[in-house]
Formats: structure tokens, sequence, C-alpha cells
């Protein structure tokens, strides 16, 4: 399996930084410039391969490949020809929806990088890819995705694209260390899974680097208790992101640990 190209396409908050953190503690060649995995330009800015035609992004990969790189990972959007490629191998990891979403604005709340308090409001108006509604249809979907969409249609070619990917692993199975072990013949020193949640220790640490930053208002959010989810925002969430609800509980029945 090493001898093979890996690309790892990360849905945010879903382990995939730790993914990353294994590939290379195992020795798995990055590009040369890169940025947790995925591949950037000399001048930092990101190589958009998920907005390359097909015939480029192979252009593209075949070039890496003649570098040695063996692992490539995409965070900003999906290179659909990744998943065509016969001698890549490629994965992804899915977690629970609205766990997701909760995980992502918690990091973001805690971190300071956002001002929004409500998860509504946060995924509403953030603008990141990452806090869009149905996040995991519209990456799959990728550029073929347009507002007034059938539901149907986009769960179906979702689905269809997700099944494209060489292992699609479920976080909630508790089985990724087995799995990349298996997969890859990667050591697993630590786990890959993580809580969103960070601990007291952690949340002091936090403060205090914010404090040496200048920043009090950050260390106040950070050293302060975040304001349970509350039930009502939680069935918004589910209203809301009702395509990836369904998309994660078929992919549960198709790929996850009997």
């Amino acid at each position: 399996m090493r001898s093979r190209f890996i690309w790892f396409h990360h849905f945010h908050k879903v382990a995939g930084s730790s993914v990353v953190s294994l590939a290379l503690a195992n020795g798995e060649k990055f590009a040369e410039h890169s940025h947790n995995g995925n591949p950037h330009r000399e001048d930092g800015r990101p190589v958009r391969t998920w907005e390359m035609s097909d015939r480029g992004f192979r252009t593209y990969l075949r070039g890496l490949k003649e570098d040695g790189v063996t692992f490539a990972a995409s965070e900003w959007g999906l290179p659909l020809a990744a998943l065509e490629d016969e001698n890549s191998f490629s994965f992804t990891i899915l977690r629970d929806p609205i766990s997701r979403i909760v995980s992502n604005y918690t990091f973001d709340v805690q971190g300071g990088y956002t001002s929004w308090r409500n998860v509504n409001s946060w995924q509403a108006f953030e603008g990141g890819n990452w806090a869009r509604d149905n996040y995991y249809v519209r990456t799959l979907v990728g550029r073929d995705w347009h507002e007034d969409m059938e539901e149907t249609e986009a769960l179906d070619m979702a689905l269809r694209r997700l099944g494209n990917f060489d292992a699609v692993l479920i976080l909630e199975d508790g089985q990724l260390e087995r799995r990349v072990r298996e997969l890859f013949g990667w050591e697993v020193s630590a786990s890959v899974e993580k809580k969103a949640r960070v601990g007291l220790l952690g949340r002091c640490l936090r403060a205090a680097r914010a404090l040496q930053q200048g920043r009090l208002d950050l260390a106040a959010i950070r050293l302060g208790s975040m304001s349970r989810i509350s039930a009502r925002e939680l069935r918004v969430l589910a209203e809301i992101n009702s395509l990836d609800v369904k998309l994660f509980e078929v992919a549960k029945r198709r790929y996850g640990s009997p």
C-alpha cells in the first residue's frame, strides 16, 4: 500500500489534521510546499486543485508523483478527478453532520475566529465553506451544485461520488486507528479522535497565549464556559442540514462497522 499515492479529502473537524499528522509521522512525503497536507505554491497560496479541469488535475497529479510525493490532502474543495485515478488511493472520513457543525462552531468561538455566539447565526452568516449548510453534499457535488437543485438530485449525486472513494471511514465507529493501520501500514502513536471541547488545562494554556498576544478579549473567551447548544438550535441545524443528515445515514449503513 505504501507504494501507492494517497489522496485524502479532509472534511473540517473530522479528525483530518490528526490523519495528516499521522501520515507525516509515518514517512509519507508531502508536496514541497504544503500546509496541513494541502499542496501550496511557493508564494503560500493553496493550489486550487478542485478548480482545475480533469485534464489539468491529472497533469498536476502526475507531477506530484514524479517528485516522489506519496500523500496529498484537499481541504477547501474536492478535485473529483482524484477519485478516478487508478494508481492513487482516495479516502475520506465522515462524522455526524450536526456534531461536526457544533465542533466547528466551538473551535471558532474558542479560537477567537468568530464573533457569533449562536450556532445558527454562525452557520448562516460566517461565510466559510465549512460553515455552509449541507457542507458534505455541497462539497461532493462540487461545481455541479446550484442553489435551485432538486434535493433528490443533489443527494443522489453526492452519494455516487462518495462511492467513488476507495475508502470511507466513519468517525463514530472508533476504528480509525485500526483502519489506517490496515490501509496504509501506519503506526499509530496517539489517538486520531479528538474531543471538540477543550479541557480546563487546555483552555488555560490557550488563554495564556492570548494574553501574551495582548488579546484580553480572547483570553476571556477561552477561560469562559461556552453556553450549551439549545434543543431548538439543534432542531434548526437538523432542518437546515437535512441533506447532510440523510447522506450520513446512508453512509453509516454502507461504510460503517456492523
